[in-house]
C-alpha cells in the first residue's frame, strides 16, 4: 500500500502515514495533515518544497511550535499543581483518619462518663440544707449517678435595708458511666 507524507501541527514533524490516517504515527496527536504527495518523492524534494505541500510557512512554523510547545507545557504545569493539591488534601485527610482511628482507641480503652451539676441553698438561719441535700443525692443515685464532688458557694447579696448579707449554696458534682472500657 502507498505511503504519502503527513505533517504533524502538534509536534511539527513530517511521517510517512497510509491515506486516510488521522493520528501522528510519532506524537499521538489526533489531527493529522495528509498529504497527496507520495512519500518517497517526498523526501526527495527541499525544505521549502515540503513546507509548500502543507501550506506552511517557514518564518512561522517554529514560533507557531514553540507556541504549541509552551502551551502544553503550561497545560501539564497545571495538572501537575491540581495533582499537587489532591496529593495534600489526601494527605491531609489520612492524617485526620489516623487521629480518628487514635481517638476510637483511646474512648475503647477508657470508660465514658456524663457529668451533672446541682445547687441546693443554705437554710435561712444560714445552716446547711441538710434535708435538701439528702433529697437530692437519693434522687440522683435512683438514676444511676454517683457524687463525685460537692463544694460550697458563698455569694453576696444587698438587702433592702441597705445590709450586706451573705447566702450559701451546696455545689454537687454528679457523674455517671455511660459507656463501658472494651478492656476487661
Amino acid at each position: 500500500m502507498a505511503q504519502y507524507a503527513a505533517f504533524c501541527d502538534k509536534c511539527g514533524e513530517f511521517s510517512d502515514v497510509q491515506w486516510g490516517a488521522k493520528t501522528c504515527p510519532k506524537c499521538g496527536y489526533k489531527k493529522l495533515n495528509v498529504s497527496r504527495v507520495d512519500s518517497n518523492q517526498f523526501h526527495y524534494m527541499s525544505k521549502e518544497d515540503q513546507y509548500n505541500v502543507f501550506d506552511l510557512n517557514l518564518d512561522t512554523i517554529d514560533e507557531d511550535r514553540l507556541a504549541r510547545v509552551q502551551e502544553e507545557e503550561d497545560a501539564q504545569k497545571s495538572i501537575e499543581e491540581q495533582q499537587a493539591k489532591n496529593d495534600a488534601a489526601i494527605e491531609y485527610a489520612n492524617r485526620f483518619r489516623s487521629r480518628m482511628v487514635d481517638m476510637e482507641h483511646i474512648f475503647s480503652i477508657n470508660d465514658m462518663y456524663e457529668y451533672d451539676i446541682c445547687v441546693v441553698r443554705d437554710t435561712m438561719s444560714g445552716s446547711a440544707n441538710i434535708e435538701g441535700i439528702n433529697k437530692t443525692l437519693n434522687e440522683y443515685a435512683s438514676k444511676g449517678w454517683r457524687l463525685k464532688a460537692i463544694y460550697s458557694n458563698e455569694l453576696g447579696k444587698n438587702s433592702i435595708a441597705g445590709i450586706n448579707s451573705t447566702i450559701d449554696q451546696a455545689v454537687m458534682i454528679f457523674e455517671r458511666r455511660i459507656k463501658k472500657s472494651d478492656n476487661l
